[in-house]
């Protein structure tokens, strides 16, 4: 048992251990225009044009070169659209404020726009009960029915069958901390 709870412990530390891509500036290429984004600076530069941009979960403002803002709002019934008084994107040779998001969020991490946790926490679920299932089936059998009995051994098919599931739920947990990214 002690064995099992330090395997569980070391795959979860070495998940704790895994990073993602940390690139504060990239180059996106949309519908046959090269923008880049800078997440450190909150930049996004397109033709010369330098667009400032904040953000929090769900909402954020565009300032655009001439001082004219542009904002938005996500919210379960749709989004929310803003802009001051003097935005006029045609007029100034700016982008509009709808290819920016589009541009920021194919730009952003997975996760960073929309936190994912309960994708990473399913995940890990998966991984340390799977872990438990393919290393010592025997002990997992014991945890969920053997309890019930008295000097009761499991068969060699059921031994199978634990280890079996447990190595999927492992492939399952790994898909799902990967799609959690």
């Amino acid at each position: 048992m002690r064995r099992m709870l330090c395997l569980a412990l070391i795959l979860l530390l070495s998940l704790c251990a895994c990073s993602s891509d940390d690139r504060t500036e990239q180059e996106i290429e949309y519908k046959g225009n090269l923008y880049t984004v800078n997440m450190e600076d909150g930049t996004i530069t397109s033709g010369g044009q330098v667009y400032h941009y904040e953000q929090s979960p769900g909402s954020g403002t565009f300032t655009y070169p001439d001082g004219s803002t542009c904002w938005w709002s996500q919210r379960d019934d749709g989004e929310l659209w803003g802009c001051s008084d003097d935005y006029d994107p045609e007029a100034g040779g700016y982008v509009d404020g709808y290819t920016l998001l589009d541009v920021l969020e194919e730009a952003a991490p997975r996760g960073t726009l929309a936190a994912n946790g309960s994708l990473l926490l399913a995940g890990v679920l998966f991984l340390v009960i799977g872990a438990l299932h393919a290393v010592s089936p025997t002990a997992a059998w014991e945890l969920s029915h053997g309890w019930r009995y008295k000097n009761a051994e499991p068969s060699d098919a059921v031994v199978a069958v634990y280890r079996i599931a447990g190595i999927a739920a492992c492939i399952i947990g790994v898909l799902l901390v990967l799609l959690a990214f």
